[in-house]
């Protein structure tokens, strides 16, 4: 397995689409970076704190503050990124054929789909390093950092919302070993993010504290809780319900995909 995941790590090195999405990744960061500093003061006035349904919205004055929320606002860009990489990792070697090389050496399918999952597992974290870290010096540099945040909310909140992401790659990688084509999982994980964006929309108007819980493990929505908790509206608790429920999540479809693996001919 170690073999296999050393040759997986560099096959990324060497992946154009490796580095493509990675460009993205700073790109959009940057932007949102920018955005979210020139728009401070039109945003603040119109959305700053409004309680919407569940959620609160609010806007960081400061780098410190957007060290805080980096993450949690952007986690719907970031799942996007990540799950396209994901379909193109995973699918990919399907439509290729080249799926069957590590199985016809021995390499069992449980060891095959970790291997998988911790090449996503390092995409991801990467990923979010660089859009915390982007975002966060753009905005510091235009307007400036302000008072340095508790380091302990900061990781709880940026480790709850990794674990969000995360969910959402193990839901990903089953999608990819379900459909096995590079197209449909591309197709799937499109509709899925409208639908993020849908939920978070929906949430305004939901009534019921139950049916808002679940929608938790949708990254927007999601993140929305873990910046209500930051802001002081929501309750260290809340980061434990969606962190225990996102690893619930991760386990629940690495087992299904795992069983999909050994159960479908190859």
């Amino acid at each position: 397995m170690f073999n296999l995941l050393s040759a997986e790590l560099f096959k990324l090195r060497k992946s154009l689409s490796f580095y493509i999405t990675l460009l993205i990744t700073i790109g959009l960061a940057t932007f949102f970076g920018f955005i979210y500093a020139f728009m401070y003061d039109q945003i603040q006035a119109e959305m700053g704190n409004l309680d919407t349904g569940g959620m609160t919205i609010a806007m960081p004055s400061n780098g410190g503050e957007m060290l805080l929320n980096a993450l949690p606002m952007n986690l719907g860009t970031v799942m996007l990124l990540v799950a396209i990489f994901s379909a193109i990792l995973i699918s990919g070697e399907f439509d290729s054929g080249c799926v069957r090389n590590p199985l016809s050496v021995g390499l069992s399918r449980m060891q095959f789909y970790l291997t998988k999952f911790i090449v996503l597992l390092i995409v991801s974290l990467l990923f979010t390093i660089i859009t915390v870290a982007a975002s966060t010096l753009i905005f510091t540099a235009i307007l400036d950092w302000g008072t340095t945040p508790d380091l302990g909310l900061f990781a709880s909140s940026f480790g709850t919302s990794f674990l969000i992401l995360i969910a959402q790659v193990a839901l990903f990688s089953l999608i990819a070993f379900l459909t096995r084509k590079l197209g449909a999982t591309i197709g799937i994980i499109m509709g899925y993010w409208v639908l993020d964006q849908l939920i978070s929309v929906v949430l305004m108007y939901i009534k019921s504290d139950f049916l808002i819980s679940l929608t938790r493990i949708f990254p927007t929505a999601g993140g929305a809780k873990v910046t209500e908790v930051i802001y002081g509206t929501s309750s260290q608790s809340d980061l434990w319900y969606i962190a225990i429920l996102s690893i619930g999540l991760i386990i629940a479809y690495s087992v299904v995909s795992i069983i999909t693996l050994q159960k479908r001919d190859i």
